[in-house]
């Protein structure tokens, strides 16, 4: 019993010296400490009031845990043991602080659902999906897809499978901004490049969100290097129908590049398909006194 005296008479200490601490010097930090402790340590009783006092005053000083917190709490309120409000969400506010520290992810998620002070919203939410997408351009690959009216994809986060579904039901399928996604993903990121120029040649070959265009599918052909040279040689070998009588196309490339399957519309050239193989040989050949050399 006397330990256990001892050990609330030192708690109720350390929260006294943090206390005086956030008021003597103004600490960020140490408000932040303060608030937290309002919120369920055993030496302070939950007091909203109290814990929503010192979290504002850390956000006023741009503390960044404090202000994802604050924008937590505007987003999904404060409610009591029967469910009711005792906090209400304010979106606006929840969309401030997120501007603030660059969440565009969830400022894309707030204009999807709407509610609370913000009307739905598809095209904001278009717009801050892109910049989320922007500091993070591997997630155009997410973007695209769910453009191209793509299901979620297996054994993603949870956050982000939260956004894709999210976004896919007030995003409208749109080829074009699919094609742009990607031209982006292929531009800014430095992840499976030659894959993503795989699809983009197809889409401009099949007239995805674009006219038919030959010559920019060969541009990205050419972008994805040996397979994207194999690739081009058996589509301008056999024609619009390459993809459905050489499944070696589909084999040869990235399985997730299903697109590929289905057939394009070109005319047959064989002159293209010869320079292309040759131009595929030529890099295995590199690839090959490459590995010589190491």
């Amino acid at each position: 019993t006397q330990a256990s005296t001892s050990s609330s008479s030192s708690e109720t200490e350390n929260f006294r010296t943090t206390i005086k601490k956030a008021y003597s010097i103004g600490s960020a930090e140490a408000q932040y400490n303060v608030a937290m402790l309002y919120i369920g340590k055993k030496e302070v009783t939950f007091k909203l009031a109290e814990y929503l006092f010192w979290l504002n005053l850390a956000v006023k000083q741009n503390y960044p845990k404090a202000m994802a917190d604050m924008a937590y709490v505007y987003r999904n309120g404060i409610t009591n043991k029967e469910g009711k409000y005792i906090f209400v969400p304010n979106l606006i506010e929840a969309l401030l602080l997120y501007e603030k520290l660059g969440r565009y992810d969830l400022i894309s998620l707030l204009y999807a659902e709407g509610g609370f002070g913000i009307d739905a919203d598809p095209r904001m939410a278009a717009e801050y999906a892109e910049k989320d997408c922007d500091s993070n351009p591997a997630k155009y690959f997410f973007l695209a897809s769910i453009y191209d009216g793509e299901p979620v994809p297996d054994g993603i986060p949870d956050d982000l499978k939260k956004w894709y579904e999210t976004l896919a039901k007030v995003l409208p399928v749109d080829k074009a901004k699919s094609l742009e996604c990607n031209k982006r993903l292929y531009a800014q990121s430095p992840i499976e490049k030659e894959s993503t120029a795989l699809v983009i040649a197809g889409k401009y070959l099949r007239g995805e969100g674009t006219p038919v265009n030959v010559t920019a599918a060969k541009e990205y052909f050419e972008k994805a290097g040996r397979d994207g040279f194999y690739c081009e040689a058996f589509i301008f070998g056999l024609g619009g129908n390459a993809c459905t009588q050489n499944p070696y196309i589909g084999k040869h490339m990235v399985e997730a590049d299903v697109q590929f399957l289905q057939p394009f519309t070109v005319a047959r050239d064989f002159r293209t398909a010869i320079e292309a193989i040759d131009k595929a040989i030529e890099m295995d050949q590199g690839n090959q006194d490459r590995l010589a050399d190491d």
